[in-house]
C-alpha cells in the first residue's frame, strides 16, 4: 500500500514513471532511426539527457556539487551532438528527424526531471510531439521495416502515457509517498496494450495491398490511435 502524506508540498513528477517515460522516448528515437548517421547523435543525446536526469536526482538527495556538474554537462552533450550533426551537413531529410527526435527526448527529460516543476507537463508534452514528428518523418522518408516503425510509434505513446502519469501521481501524492506499487500496476496494462498494438500493426501489414510505405505508415497511425483511445479511457490515478 502506498504511504500518502497528508499535505504534499512538492508536486514534482513521480520518479519511476518519469524514468519509464524517458527510456521509452529514447528507445523510440533509436529504433525509429534509419542508420548510424542518425543513431550516433541520438545515442549522445540520450547519454546527455540521462546525465541531466541523474544530476537532478543527485541534487535532490543532497549531492549538490556532483548533481550540478551533471546538470551542466548533460545539456552540453545534447547540444554538442545536435550541433555536430548539423555541421556534418547530411541531407535535410536526415537532419530534421534527428533534430526533432533529439530535442523531443531532451524536452521530455527536462519536463520529467524539472527544476521549475510548474512547467513539467507542458515541457514533457512538447517533447512528445517533437519526438512523434521525428519518428513519423523517418517512417515516411527512411522506409524502415514496419515492425521498427510500429515499435517506435507505440513507444512514443507509451512515453506520453508514462509522462502524464508521472505528473498526475506527483501532484496527487507528493514526494513523501511510496508510489512505486501504484506506478507499476498502472504501467503494466499500458505495456500489454502497446504490445497488442504492435502485433496488430505488423499483422495487418502482411495483408497484400497497394500503397507500399504510405499504407504501412497509415497502419501504424491507425494502431496508435486505437492504442491512445484505450489509454485515455483506462482508469487513472486521481489528482484530487
Amino acid at each position: 500500500m502506498s504511504r500518502i502524506p497528508a499535505h504534499p508540498t512538492d508536486p514534482r513528477p513521480a520518479v519511476l514513471s518519469a524514468a519509464v517515460a524517458c527510456l521509452a522516448a529514447f528507445g523510440a528515437a533509436i529504433v525509429g532511426s534509419t542508420g548510424p548517421v542518425q543513431q550516433a547523435p541520438l545515442l549522445l543525446t540520450g547519454i546527455g539527457s540521462g546525465l541531466y536526469a541523474c544530476g537532478i536526482v543527485l541534487r535532490r538527495r543532497r549531492y549538490r556539487f556532483v548533481g550540478r556538474v551533471a546538470t551542466v554537462v548533460g545539456p552540453l552533450v545534447v547540444g554538442g551532438a545536435l550541433v555536430g550533426i548539423v555541421a556534418l551537413s547530411p541531407s535535410l531529410a536526415t537532419v530534421l528527424p534527428i533534430i526533432a527526435c533529439g530535442l523531443g527526448v531532451a524536452f521530455l527529460t527536462v519536463g520529467m526531471f524539472s527544476i521549475v516543476v510548474r512547467w513539467a507537463r507542458q515541457c514533457a508534452m512538447f517533447g512528445v510531439v517533437l519526438l512523434l514528428g521525428g519518428v513519423l518523418a523517418n517512417a515516411t522518408i527512411g522506409e524502415p521495416p514496419i515492425l521498427r516503425s510500429a515499435f517506435a510509434v507505440t513507444s512514443v505513446v507509451l512515453s506520453w502515457d508514462a509522462a502524464d502519469r508521472a505528473v498526475s501521481v506527483g501532484r496527487a501524492l507528493g514526494p513523501g509517498a511510496t508510489t512505486a506499487p501504484v506506478e507499476v500496476v498502472r504501467t503494466m496494462p499500458s505495456v500489454l496494450v502497446g504490445g497488442a498494438a504492435i502485433a496488430l500493426t505488423v499483422g495487418a501489414s502482411m495483408i497484400p495491398a497497394a500503397g507500399g510505405t504510405v499504407f504501412g505508415v497509415l497502419l501504424v497511425l491507425v494502431a496508435t490511435v486505437a492504442f491512445t483511445l484505450v489509454l485515455s479511457h483506462a482508469p487513472r490515478t486521481s489528482e484530487s
